[in-house]
């Protein structure tokens, strides 16, 4: 597979700490601002592999709700798009190619401003991310080493039922260079994609870690939430991806509390997602009434004392 040249299109994210102080002065609540701290240190670059013939339609539901909390997002394609914005990056649109695209999509992070993000999410355009929980879930690593997080496959270890993964910004660089430096498994682009890149990033030294929380619980799903409670209401054989090294979740309580990723989303259900996680909460319950301390304690350094006292 030979290198491929693409439109230059900037990666400097346009979040920054001051963005932040002004955001923490519209939180009188001091609701999101434990998010706010986190997302300074955890910044995160969507890949969200797509098809010209369907690239508008996606985009918009994607730009409406979770892209706007990552850092910056870009859709793979086979047209240039400034408006998504998309880069192309095949001629052909078949699910062969799908490899080369997201590689050449790592390729055009490593070379254009790597060092401005802390980790890369790929997706398809039918995935919802929930960014805060995802960076929830990395806060413990370091980016710099070599990691791939993911859904693993039980029988080898590695990311599947073409599910989301992360790598970190060392993992990106190692597969990078794989391919630069013309290691044969970063050079397969007959294997399906997301098998050829976990084949690829081990290949090189990068090391993988299951997509779960510190319950055991899995927090990247191959369906869409009202998928998995049809499921497990009906209990019959409806089809569910189950090449898992965790099996399928048959109960709410398999899932985590802090699930990050959703798979096969239908358009419209991202916006009810977006009104349930972000919108819709029940008065009266604290689910983790620590993080209401620590917030306090960070609005009392970022707010003028009267602020909190309103």
């Amino acid at each position: 597979m030979e290198p491929v040249h693409v439109k230059s299109v900037s990666l400097i994210p346009p979040y920054s700490a001051s963005l932040a102080c002004l955001s923490l002065l519209f939180l009188s609540t001091g609701e999101a601002v434990v998010a706010e701290e986190m997302r300074k240190k955890i910044r995160l670059f969507a890949f969200i592999v797509t098809t010209s013939k369907y690239a508008k339609q996606k985009s918009a539901y994607i730009k409406a709700t979770w892209a706007r909390r990552i850092e910056r997002f870009l859709f793979l394609s086979n047209e240039d798009d400034s408006s998504l914005p998309a880069i192309k990056i095949v001629g052909e649109d078949k699910e062969q190619t799908s490899f080369q695209k997201v590689l050449a999509g790592l390729l055009f992070a490593y070379r254009h401003n790597l060092t401005y993000f802390d980790y890369f999410i790929k997706t398809e355009d039918d995935a919802y991310v929930v960014p805060e929980n995802l960076r929830f879930l990395l806060r413990s690593f370091d980016s710099n080493d070599p990691l791939m997080m993911g859904h693993s496959n039980e029988a080898k270890g590695d990311v599947s039922d073409r599910v989301a993964y992360v790598l970190s910004r060392g993992a990106v660089t190692a597969v990078a260079k794989g391919f630069i430096n013309n290691v044969p498994a970063c050079r397969n682009s007959k294997l399906r994609e997301d098998v050829a890149m976990a084949t690829c990033a081990h290949s090189v030294g990068v090391r993988f870690i299951p997509s779960m929380d510190d319950h055991g619980k899995q927090c990247f799903h191959s369906v869409a939430p009202s998928v998995l409670a049809n499921y497990m209401a009906s209990q019959t054989s409806m089809w569910i991806p189950r090449r898992t090294a965790t099996g399928i979740a048959t109960a709410p309580n398999w899932f985590s509390d802090h699930s990050a990723l959703f798979h096969r989303v239908p358009e419209e259900e991202m916006y009810v997602l977006e009104y349930l996680i972000y919108h819709l909460y029940p008065y009266g319950v604290f689910r983790d009434p620590g993080i209401y301390g620590r917030a306090l304690r960070l609005l009392s350094v970022a707010l003028p004392k009267n602020v909190l006292t309103r």
